[in-house]
């Protein structure tokens, strides 16, 4: 028997920029702006589609809430979902929350305040722990290796989008 091939869904996988537009410059040296592509490409799995669309609305999403909103049983909900995933959903969450806080401090100039709020983190101060417990930096540090000092110029983004 074969075995059944089996591919496990990314925070990439479904993640959905805060952008709006980008300023881009093409080997011909044309310069324009593009719009961020927010469609949320299918995964296979309703499931995960689910959370992709629930997350790209908020991204602060209560576990407890979404497993509910599913309709399983807690303890299935969990075996399937680290099946589609290899991590827990709080995990999942987090690393998602992780990637959305990154492109709020390479993109933009909102205070550490703030992207905390938008991120789902308690505060500035538990945002930095996170960074500096996952990405070995500070969300200061993150913020100078990865923004440029033309930001303004490259990126448009909402700032209503959570």
């Amino acid at each position: 028997m074969k075995a059944i091939q089996f591919k496990q869904t990314t925070v990439k996988d479904i993640y959905v920029s805060i952008l709006t537009k980008r300023f881009v410059t093409y080997d011909n040296g044309w310069m324009r702006w593009e719009p961020v592509e927010k469609k949320i490409e299918p995964t296979g799995s309703e499931l995960m589609d689910c959370l992709a669309q629930a997350l790209a609305k908020d991204c602060r999403l209560e576990t407890s809430h979404f497993i509910a909103s599913t309709g399983l049983n807690p303890n299935d909900f969990r075996v399937l979902f680290r099946l589609h995933t290899g991590l827990s959903l709080k995990e999942f969450i987090k690393e998602y929350q992780q990637m959305r806080a990154c492109e709020w401090l390479a993109c933009t100039d909102l205070s550490y305040t703030e992207i905390a709020k938008r991120c789902g983190f308690a505060s500035a101060s538990s945002l930095s722990h996170y960074f500096r417990k996952s990405l070995r930096c500070t969300p200061t540090e993150y913020r100078h290796q990865h923004r440029p000092t033309n930001f303004r110029e490259l990126y448009e983004w909402t700032i209503d989008n959570g």
